[in-house]
């Protein structure tokens, strides 16, 4: 039971975490106006959360949350990698990011930012890779 208690508090902290980043952002929220769609793909060792994407002049600014799916306090391996598809399929940006450890390490926060605009139709693709981490 006190570990189901500690799993809601600390996605109730992530999420209120995320929140707050949000609300500083000035840009337009790209899911909510329906300008793109945010694709999340998981790995053996962890899932891609919460995810919010936004549109702040000529840059996309993408956040979210990592967490772990196996039992265990070290850091989750590897980094996430985030791309900018055009509405035919076309990469027009992509980066690799590390993530920052929670401070149980069962979860990290990253953000990343993609140069250019998101067409109507586009999706931005988030992908947990295991591998050695992003520089």
């Amino acid at each position: 039971m006190k570990r189901y208690i500690a799993r809601i508090a600390v996605a109730t902290s992530l999420l209120a975490a995320l929140t707050v980043a949000g609300c500083a952002t000035s840009g337009t929220d790209l899911k909510r106006n329906q300008i793109v769609e945010i694709e999340k793909t998981s790995s053996s060792y962890a899932r891609v959360g919460v995810v919010g994407a936004y549109q702040e002049d000529s840059t996309i600014s993408v956040h979210g949350t990592v967490i772990r799916k196996r039992a265990g306090r070290s850091p989750i391996p590897g980094h996430v990698d985030v791309e900018l598809r055009g509405p035919t399929g076309d990469i027009l940006d992509s980066v690799s990011v590390a993530y920052r450890p929670t401070a149980k390490r069962r979860s990290g926060i990253f953000w990343a930012t993609l140069d250019g605009i998101a067409p109507v139709g586009s999706t931005i693709r988030i992908s947990h890779d295991p591998g050695s981490r992003a520089e």
